[in-house]
């Protein structure tokens, strides 16, 4: 994950680190629908 401006560290993970790592899912997942993004349009989206 590459989270630098103009070489330094964004403002976010400078205040809270970076995210831990996360071992991708196990096997083939098959899904009607995937929501992705977690702001207002992932929220509503997933709502409606």
């Amino acid at each position: 994950m590459d989270a630098k401006v103009n070489g330094n560290v964004s403002f976010w993970y400078a205040d809270i680190g970076l995210p831990p790592y996360r071992a991708p899912l196990p096997g083939d997942l098959e899904a009607d629908v995937c929501i992705v993004g977690a702001g207002y349009t992932g929220l509503w989206t997933a709502y409606y």
